[in-house]
């Protein structure tokens, strides 16, 4: 797993897409064990970066491996995920997600934010994907 994760980082696209389907593939199907290690090579960072690329399948890739993740682990790891996933960012780019046009990118970041970092009450759908214009009233 050592191999893989250090791939997964790699600038080659080609190389970089195939590695972070496998580790999604992992993350289906691996031990609390196995993730512990996982986590230790840095995972959660590798799929933080998968929520950059351009590709939409790379970026669905990332955030079905977040909601793998996440959605195994016992309890007392969530927030530690949840921590270092904002740590590198993560959040601010889900966040950015739901403004992206692929319905699919769009709809697995809303419930990754909504199940796993909560959702701002006073904040409604519609003000999250509404364009802003200066000329609504």
């Amino acid at each position: 797993m050592i191999k893989l994760v250090a791939l997964a980082k790699s600038d080659i696209p080609e190389v970089h897409y195939e590695c972070m389907w496998c580790l999604r593939n992992v993350l289906s199907g691996c031990t609390q064990e196995q993730l512990e290690i996982l986590l230790e090579l840095e995972i959660v960072e590798v799929f933080c970066k998968a929520l950059l690329d351009n590709l939409a399948q790379v970026l669905i890739i990332g955030l079905e491996g977040f909601n793998k993740m996440l959605g195994s682990v016992h309890a007392e790891y969530v927030d530690k995920i949840v921590l270092r996933i904002e740590k590198c960012n993560g959040l601010k780019t889900l966040e950015n997600l739901l403004t992206h046009p692929n319905a699919i990118i769009y709809s697995k970041a809303l419930k990754l934010i909504e199940e796993y970092f909560g959702v701002d009450n006073q904040c409604n759908d519609n003000e999250i994907t509404k364009p802003i214009s200066i000329f609504d009233f």
